[in-house]
């Protein structure tokens, strides 16, 4: 029977084989993760599906949804406020923390570096944390599955570095975490942001529907 073949499989067999953590990272990379990298990977995916209706992409899907848009070009226009200020500061946190260990910098030096350059850092800092949730479970996930966790351990010390010279709270959010950890898993860089991605769709489809639901009328704010 002729049938689809994924990096030399057969997708009917791949949907007994794999559960769809495996299958996504196995069709971006074309290797199947092992158990630990797998708990990991799951709790990047869990970890990014929604942050409530304030997201500008979570409003925008709503707002578009109100007007009597289909499912698709709903969730399509909040995926278009997707940028380096909202939910693509992963794969820049994750290339920052790479060069910085490579390199043998301190976290002390490119906390400085980039407050003397009024540079904001990606993938630190949050509106409403002072320290990410989402972050401290990764962590807690990612040491208990990988023997060694320097990516992450050393935003983390950026993250402390940033806070005590800005005199303010900066942490580690959920996309530098994510960041961090796809360089402790040797992953490419710009799977991290690909990762949101597909991530938060499922929770902009969540936010059209009950939009759909709810309105008789288009948003107007």
């Amino acid at each position: 029977m002729n049938e689809y073949h994924l990096h030399g499989k057969p997708i009917s067999s791949l949907m007994t084989e794999m559960n769809l953590v495996s299958a996504i990272w196995f069709a971006w990379t074309g290797v199947l993760p092992s158990e630990a990298e797998g708990n990991i990977l799951n709790a990047c995916f869990v970890g990014c599906i929604d942050h409530g209706a304030e997201p500008p992409s979570a409003r925008v899907t709503r707002v578009i949804a109100s007007c009597g848009k289909p499912l698709a070009d709903a969730v399509a226009a909040g995926i278009l406020a997707f940028g380096p200020r909202h939910g693509n500061a992963a794969s820049a946190a994750s290339v920052l923390v790479r060069e910085a260990v490579a390199s043998g910098r301190s976290a002390s030096d490119v906390a400085r570096a980039a407050i003397e350059e009024k540079r904001r850092l990606p993938g630190f800092g949050h509106p409403e944390y002072e320290v990410d949730p989402r972050t401290t479970k990764l962590g807690e996930i990612l040491k208990a599955n990988l023997p060694s966790t320097k990516h992450f351990d050393f935003a983390q010390e950026i993250s402390r570095e940033l806070t005590a010279q800005k005199g303010k709270p900066l942490p580690l959010n959920i996309d530098g975490a994510i960041g961090a950890v796809l360089a402790d898993l040797g992953a490419s860089s710009d799977l991290a942001d690909a990762i949101f991605l597909v991530a938060r769709s499922v929770g902009l489809v969540m936010h059209a529907r009950e939009e759909m639901g709810q309105s008789e009328s288009y948003r107007r704010g």
